[in-house]
C-alpha cells in the first residue's frame, strides 16, 4: 500500500476511549500499514465503572452514590427509583412531604436535563442563540439544586424513607421565581426556534424513507404505511403459509436461547430455510456479502462453515466451581475470598478472555475441532519439556493424547496471573478432591486467535494463579442439536409459528403464535383443529386479573379481554399477567383467550391478540356479551361469532364506547391512531 521504496510496517493502534465514552464504552483497535488503515475491531467495554458488579459487594447505602453516575444529566431520577426500590423491598412508607420534595427536585433536574439536550440540539443546526437561552435557564435550577443538595451535576440527596434535610422558605421561594421566569421565556423559544425558517428547512422531511427504500431494504408494517405502501397483514399469513417451524423456545418447547446459539443459531435455521429453497439468498446484506454468502459461512450444518464459526458456537454455559465448606454454605469464592464473578465481569469485553473461556468450553467438552478452531494456523505452542509444537498438524496430536490421558478428570477453569486471563486446569480425583494441573498463558494473540502460548507445570507457577471460580462447560450433551434445529422433514409443523385470523370476530384481522399452541390443546380441539366456547368478558387487562384469580374461568371458556387495543387503551401495554394465571391455574390447555390488545414474547397457549376492528371503534368484538359462543377455526385461519346478524345488528344501535379519562398525549393518540392491522400508526 505505501510507495515503492518506503518500509511497510503494520502496527495496531488504539482509537479512543473518547468522551462520552470515556469509562470503557468503546474503543476502535484499528490495524494500520503506515498511514492507512487495513482493519477495525470495536471493542465494547462496560461504561460507568461497573455499577452492576459494585453492587454485589456493597450494602444497599453504600450503593446510594453510584446512582448518581448513571446519568450525568438526570441524576435525580435513578437516586429516586433506587431509593423507591429499596423501600418497597423494605416495607418503608415515605412521608407525603417527602415524596413532594422528590417530585420537585427531580422534576427540576428533568427540565435542566431536557435544557442541555434542547440547546446541543439546535448548536449542532447551527442556532447558537437559543442554547446560550437554554443554559441561561440551565444555570438556574443548577443553583436551586446546589442550593438544596449541595451537588450540581451527581446528586445524591434522597435517603431510603425519604430525604435528609426539608426545604426550607428560600428553596420554595426560588422555585416559584424560576416557574414564572421559564413561562415567561416560551414566547421567546417559540419565536428563536419553532417559527425560525432556518430550523424548519434543516429539519423538515428528514429522515423520509420512500417507497422505493422500503422494497429495496425489505421494510414491512407501519414503516411501508408510512410511506405511502399499502401492507396487507395477509401477507405475513401467506409467508407462514409456505415455511415450515423449525425452531421452538421457552416457554413453547424445553430449549433456550442459549442452546438455540449452541445448535448453530440464526444463521442454522437461515441454512434449513436456504436448503427448503425459500429464500433469496442474492441478497446483499451489511456486511458487503449476500445472504447465501453469509448463510454458508456461518451455518455450522454447512460444507463451506469457516472453522471460527464452529467455535465461536462452544461459548459455553458458567459452572461456578463451588466449595462445599464454605463457611456461608456452598459458594463458589475468587482467592480473595469475594463471591465468584459473574461470566461477563471477568476481563469484561476482553477479546482475549473471550477466546480462552471458548478454549476452556471446547475443552471440557472435548470438542477437538472448536478448540483448533481458536488457534492460528501457525501458532507456535511451548511445552512445559522445552518442545515447541508449531501449527495445527502438530498440535492436534497432542491434545487428543492429552484429552484421552485425562479421562474427562482434567477441567479447565478460567483463572488470572499477573493482571491477565489464563487458563487454570485441574486434575480431579474420583473422590471429589483436586489439584491444579497445569496452566495455559498467551503469549501472542491476534485476531481472536491464539498465535503463541505456553504450557506451565512449575507447581510456583502454578500457585501464583488466582482462579476465578468460573469453569465453562459445554451444554450441548444435554440435547440433540438437530432436534433443536429442526430440518424440513422433521418440523414441528408444516407451516409458520404464526397465522392471520379473520372472520365475524375479526373483519381485518388477529394474530395467534401458534408455535405457542400445546399438543395437549390441539387433542382438545380435535382433528379438525377447531375450539368452540363460551365467553367470559372483561373490559380490561386489570379487570381481568382479577376475574381470572377470583375464579371466573373454567375449562371450555373464551376469555375476552376487550378495550385494550390502540384506540382503547389508549396504547397497547403488553400483557403477559393474564395469561400467566391461566397457566398457573391449570387452564391453559382448556382455554382460549381472545383480545384487541397485544401479548409478551412470551405468552403460551391459544392466545390471540390485535383483533381489529377494536372494541373501541365498534368493531365486533366489542358487541360480544357473556356466554356468546365464539368459534375458532385455527387450521382455516376464522374467528367467528356464533350469534345471529340480526341480534348483533340490535346490538350496534344501542352499543356505546368504553371511556376512559385520559388528557394530553393520550388523548392525541387515542383520536389519531389506526387500529393494529393497520400497524397503529397515527393518522393526522
Amino acid at each position: 500500500m505505501l510507495e515503492p521504496g518506503l518500509e511497510e510496517k503494520t502496527y495496531v493502534l488504539n482509537l479512543g476511549p473518547q468522551h462520552p465514552s470515556t469509562h470503557g464504552v468503546l474503543r476502535v483497535e484499528l490495524q494500520m500499514e503506515g498511514e492507512f488503515i487495513t482493519k477495525a475491531d470495536p471493542d465494547i467495554g462496560y461504561g460507568h465503572r461497573g455499577h452492576e458488579h459494585m453492587a454485589e459487594s456493597r450494602t444497599y447505602p453504600q450503593f446510594l452514590p453510584n446512582m448518581g453516575r448513571v446519568d450525568y444529566l438526570h441524576a435525580l431520577a435513578y437516586n429516586q427509583g433506587y431509593c423507591m426500590a429499596v423501600e418497597k423491598l423494605l416495607g418503608l412508607k415515605v412521608p407525603e412531604r417527602a415524596e413532594f420534595i422528590r417530585v420537585i427536585t427531580a422534576e427540576l433536574n428533568r427540565i435542566a436535563s431536557h435544557l442541555l439536550w434542547v440547546g446541543a440540539y439546535l448548536m449542532d443546526l447551527g442556532a447558537f442563540t437559543p442554547f446560550l437561552y437554554c443554559f441561561d435557564d440551565r444555570e438556574n435550577i443548577l443553583d436551586l439544586l446546589d442550593y438544596l443538595t449541595g451537588s450540581r451535576l451527581t446528586y445524591c440527596y434522597y435517603r431510603f424513607g425519604g430525604v435528609p434535610v426539608d426545604v426550607d422558605d428560600d428553596f420554595a421561594a426560588g422555585c416559584r421565581k424560576f416557574v414564572q421566569r421559564l413561562r415567561s421565556r416560551w414566547p421567546d423559544y417559540d419565536n428563536l426556534v419553532t417559527k425560525n425558517v432556518i430550523f424548519i428547512h434543516r429539519t423538515k422531511d428528514i429522515g423520509i424513507i420512500t417507497p422505493e427504500q422500503c422494497i429495496k431494504y425489505g421494510l414491512t408494517g407501519p414503516m411501508v404505511r408510512g410511506s405511502g405502501i399499502p401492507y396487507d397483514i395477509r401477507r405475513i399469513d401467506e409467508i407462514s403459509r409456505r415455511v415450515p417451524c423449525l425452531c421452538k423456545v421457552s416457554p413453547s418447547s424445553n430449549y433456550h436461547v442459549q442452546d438455540v446459539h449452541r445448535a448453530g443459531g440464526i444463521h442454522t435455521i437461515l441454512g434449513e430455510l436456504k436448503r427448503l429453497g425459500v429464500l433469496h439468498l442474492h441478497c446483499k446484506t451489511v456486511t458487503g456479502k449476500t445472504l447465501g454468502e453469509n448463510i454458508d459461512e456461518w451455518d455450522v450444518r454447512s460444507e463451506k462453515c469457516t472453522p471460527w464459526a464452529k467455535a465461536a458456537r462452544v461459548s459455553g454455559a458458567s459452572a461456578i466451581v463451588v466449595d462445599p465448606n464454605d463457611k456461608l454454605g456452598p459458594a463458589a469464592r475468587t482467592a480473595s475470598g469475594n463471591l465468584a464473578p459473574k461470566p461477563l465481569l471477568f476481563f469484561p469485553a476482553d477479546p482475549l478472555a473471550i477466546t480462552l473461556w471458548r478454549d476452556a468450553a471446547a475443552w471440557n467438552a472435548g470438542d477437538l475441532e472448536a478448540q483448533l478452531a481458536l488457534y492460528d494456523p501457525k501458532a507456535t505452542i511451548k511445552l512445559p519439556d522445552g518442545r515447541a509444537l508449531k501449527g495445527h498438524e502438530q498440535l492436534r496430536p497432542v491434545l487428543e493424547q492429552q484429552w484421552a490421558e485425562a479421562k474427562g478428570l482434567v477441567r479447565a477453569e478460567l483463572a488470572e496471573l499477573r493482571g491477565e486471563p489464563v487458563l487454570l486446569f485441574w486434575r480431579y480425583e474420583k473422590g471429589g478432591q483436586r489439584q491444579r494441573h497445569a496452566l495455559l498463558r498467551v503469549r501472542r494473540f491476534k485476531h481472536w486467535t491464539i498465535a503463541r502460548a505456553e504450557y506451565l507445570t512449575d507447581p510456583k507457577r502454578l500457585a501464583k494463579a488466582a482462579p476465578s471460580g468460573l469453569m465453562p462447560y459445554d451444554p450441548a450433551f444435554r440435547f440433540d442439536p438437530r432436534d433443536c434445529i429442526r430440518t424440513g422433514d422433521t418440523a414441528y409443523s408444516p407451516d409458520g409459528g404464526l397465522a392471520i385470523l379473520y372472520g365475524d370476530l375479526a373483519p381485518e384481522g388477529s394474530v395467534v403464535k401458534t408455535a405457542g399452541i400445546s399438543d395437549e390443546f390441539k387433542r382438545r380441539c380435535g382433528p379438525d383443529f377447531v375450539f368452540e366456547g363460551p365467553c367470559v368478558i372483561f373490559e380490561s387487562q386489570d379487570e381481568a386479573c382479577a376475574g381470572i384469580l377470583g375464579g371466573q374461568i373454567k375449562p371450555g371458556d373464551v376469555v375476552i379481554i376487550r378495550n385494550e387495543g390502540p384506540r382503547g387503551g389508549p396504547g397497547m401495554q403488553e400483557m403477559l399477567s393474564p395469561t400467566s394465571y391461566i397457566v398457573g391455574l391449570g387452564l391453559g390447555d382448556k382455554c382460549a383467550l381472545i383480545t384487541d390488545g397485544r401479548f409478551s414474547g412470551g405468552t403460551a397457549g391459544a392466545c390471540i391478540g390485535h383483533v381489529s376492528p377494536e372494541a373501541a371503534e365498534g368493531g365486533p368484538i366489542g358487541l360480544l356479551r357473556p356466554g356468546d359462543r365464539v368459534r375458532i377455526d385455527f387450521r382455516n385461519r376464522r374467528m367467528d361469532l356464533l350469534v345471529p346478524e340480526t341480534e348483533l345488528a340490535e346490538r350496534r344501535k344501542t352499543w356505546k364506547p368504553v371511556q376512559r379519562e385520559v388528557t394530553g398525549w393520550l388523548a392525541r393518540h387515542r383520536k389519531f391512531v389506526t387500529n393494529a392491522s393497520q400497524g397503529a400508526v397515527l393518522h393526522t
